[in-house]
């Protein structure tokens, strides 16, 4: 009862270009996201200190 052997591990070794081109797109969106939102914290951060200052 031999069965034949198939090889599958070059299956695994490469990664398809769609799979990194969405990892890419989904990391690149996440830090725009956080960097955007730092820079909106921190002005509005200015924008509070500018209005009690003013007083």
């Amino acid at each position: 009862m031999d069965t034949p052997r198939t090889d599958h591990s070059t299956e695994h070794t490469a990664s398809p270009d769609g799979r990194v081109r969405v990892d890419l797109v989904i990391g690149a969106t996440l830090l725009s996201s956080v960097v955007v939102g730092k820079l909106l914290w921190q002005a509005s951060d200015l924008g509070i200190v500018a209005a009690l200052t003013a007083r």
